[in-house]
């Protein structure tokens, strides 16, 4: 009974490591390119990538604008 429970979790991460596998995620920076925040976002997605399951492809896109309500308004449809 211990292996089948042991079984699960990999499973479960085998799962997971599917889903993932070949897509694109987009991070959404509401600030324009090259302050702060943009290259914390970017060096965030660099390292983000090597820790989900599958590897996926992390791409960042700066939506500046109205006070960062252009990027709440493409996430908050």
């Amino acid at each position: 009974m211990v292996g089948l429970s042991g079984a699960g979790p990999v499973a479960a991460q085998d799962a997971v490591a599917d889903f993932y596998r070949g897509k694109t995620l987009t991070v959404v920076v509401s600030v324009s390119p090259g302050g702060g925040i943009d290259t914390f976002a970017r060096l965030l997605a660099r390292r983000m990538a090597s820790h989900i399951p599958g590897n996926p492809q992390i791409i960042v896109t700066n939506m500046p604008g109205a006070g960062t309500k252009v990027a709440a308004k493409y996430l908050l449809p």
